[in-house]
Formats: structure tokens, C-alpha cells, sequence
């Protein structure tokens, strides 16, 4: 019990964001019931020293923690509606209007 609390409060503690938790039930192998595999997202990068202190940290709490992979994030909708106030003529690209 509370090991997710634990594992968010690595990242809280360091000012990481997450952005985005799936949880998956996964079967248990020599015993009935079921153990949960998380899936989060967050802002940062592995190479960031409060990201990856972050991510050590998880190493200290769970059986088991995988990257998957990094991407770039795209802008926020902020930053959109700022670039397409500073223009003469309001144009909108529907390749940056994501859902």
C-alpha cells in the first residue's frame, strides 16, 4: 500500500510534472489476483538531473521501471494563441491544433 503515492512523491519533490498515469493490470504468475504496471508521462528529459534523480529514485521504490522512450512536446495552446496575436493577419495551421 501507497507505493504510487511514493512514486509521484519522487517526482513532486524534484518539480517534475506528470502529465499523463495509465495503470494495466498484469497477472501474477505463482499466485491468484493481479499486480498493476503503471504508464506515465512527464515534462522533462532523462538527462535533466531532476528528472533523472527522479526516475533513480523510482528504481528505489519499484520492482521495476523501463523508458520508453522521449519525444518533443508540441506548444502549448498559450504559446499558440501569442504567436497568432503578434501576426498582422490571425492564420491558423491545423498541423498545431491538436485534440
Amino acid at each position: 500500500p501507497g507505493s504510487l503515492v511514493s512514486a509521484f512523491l519522487e517526482f513532486g519533490r524534484r518539480n517534475v510534472n506528470i502529465i499523463k498515469l495509465e495503470s494495466r493490470p498484469r497477472r501474477r504468475a505463482m499466485s491468484p489476483g493481479f499486480n498493476y504496471i503503471f504508464y506515465l508521462d512527464f515534462q522533462g528529459h532523462h538527462a535533466d538531473p531532476d528528472s533523472g534523480a527522479a526516475l533513480m529514485g523510482l528504481l528505489e521504490s519499484c520492482a521495476f521501471v523501463k523508458l520508453l522512450g522521449t519525444y518533443e512536446a508540441g506548444p502549448t495552446p498559450q504559446a499558440l494563441f501569442a504567436a497568432e496575436a503578434s501576426q498582422d493577419t490571425p492564420t491558423l495551421d491545423p498541423a498545431l491544433m491538436q485534440i
